[in-house]
């Protein structure tokens, strides 16, 4: 049995054990849950127009018996500094948007809470960009998903955006949540209208605070929040998986 798996860059973390990683602990769970073997095949996602017939392809080529789609709360809701020097910022802009994410990358940065702090210094001198709008992201996911439903064999599973915590001013992370709260709920609504299975956003797990996100880096989790992640979305693929294969009644 086979799983297309839209994957975000947790999924492609070289710092973490392959065995830890979210979507092998959401590929045990869902083994568990149906008594038999699964293999996942990653397909990094980033929104463009281009994606839906990406996907089309993938479907075509790798024959998945179940597709998860991870949104991200990245694309519609977290503050980038070095978004910001790069769209506004003439020439050298690029260049310190470019240092900036190499810099924030590294394992020393995203364990040291000091370059959270630095970020957010960044934040309120310089502002913040957002990557995409809730809108655009809503349309371009909800035909990706209607796509996928046309094949009646395939179980779906969305995990829906999570919040990335930030230590930013009151006004920024008043439009952060405006934002994510926007792509989230309207998500929300449109797998329950198509009847697609669907993961919400824990507030509890991913608070500032918990340890579920990584000092320096709250983009990513920590091997807790891994753990976790990787718990609720295998039991969100069983779901989607026991859903499409209820039998039939009356």
């Amino acid at each position: 049995m086979k799983i297309l798996r839209l994957a975000l860059s947790h999924d492609l973390r070289t710092d973490i054990p392959e065995d830890e990683r979210q979507y092998v602990i959401a590929e045990r769970i869902l083994e568990e849950a149906t008594g038999s073997d699964w293999e996942t095949a990653l397909k990094p996602i980033w929104p463009a127009d281009r994606l839906p017939a990406l996907v089309d392809r993938w479907v075509t080529e790798e024959r998945p018996d179940l597709v998860v789609v991870n949104l991200g709360g990245y694309w519609a809701s977290f503050g980038s500094v070095a978004l910001r020097l790069e769209r506004r910022v003439p020439v050298a802009g690029p260049i310190l948007a470019r240092a900036a994410r190499k810099t924030a990358e590294t394992r020393v940065a995203a364990n040291s809470r000091a370059a959270e702090f630095v970020r957010g210094f960044g934040a309120r001198a310089v502002g913040v960009e957002y990557y995409f709008e809730a809108g655009y992201l809503l349309t371009l996911f909800e035909r990706i998903l209607r796509q996928l439903l046309r094949d009646e064999r395939l179980a779906i599973a969305v995990r829906g955006p999570t919040r990335i915590p930030q230590r930013v001013s009151p006004r920024i992370q008043q439009e952060c949540d405006r934002r994510f709260w926007a792509w989230h709920n309207s998500m929300q609504a449109t797998c329950e209208r198509l009847h697609v299975a669907y993961l919400p956003f824990d507030p509890e797990m991913e608070r500032l605070g918990a340890g579920a996100r990584m000092p320096g880096d709250p983009s990513h989790y920590t091997i807790e929040g891994t753990r976790i992640q990787g718990q609720r979305e295998g039991e969100l693929m069983a779901r989607a998986w026991r859903a499409a294969h209820a039998p039939v009644t009356g």
